[in-house]
């Protein structure tokens, strides 16, 4: 019987000797779900039709600014009394002038005052041309 237990003690060992060897396989990643594309229509800019427009008008600075030209004074005799009388010659223009300090600009404005700059304007508009409505 010895040698009976002693082969069931040998497979025994045999069989675990094998199993502990045995390589468990690295489990399979799983593969990654494709994203889910929403197409949605987001507007990151204002529609001039929810604004006020506001024209702000230019700076201008208006005035005359004088030229001359002064030559020697002329003496004029009085031939009844003899006096003399001094003639002022010269040429002396009076000529007006405007200077356009900060020129005119349109701003937009939403309800709470406060100037809007991201404006949704059709193709070939900018914010000075364009006018809700026309």
């Amino acid at each position: 019987m010895t040698l009976r237990y002693l082969m069931l003690a040998a497979s025994i060992a045999a069989l675990t000797a094998t199993s502990a060897c045995r390589t468990v396989p690295d489990p399979e990643p799983e593969p990654e779900p494709e994203p889910v594309k929403i197409e949605a229509e987001i507007l990151t800019c204002t529609p001039p039709e929810q604004l006020e427009r506001v024209v702000i008008e230019a700076v201008v600075k208006r005035g005359f600014y004088i030229t001359g030209i002064e030559d020697e004074p002329q003496y004029i005799t009085d031939p009844e009394t003899g006096e003399v009388t001094e003639v002022p010659v010269g040429v002396e223009n009076k000529v007006p002038y405007e200077r356009i300090i900060e020129p005119e600009r349109v701003i937009w404005v939403n309800d709470e005052g406060v100037e809007v700059t991201d404006l949704c304007l059709p193709e070939g508009e900018t914010p000075e041309t364009y006018i809700p409505g026309e």
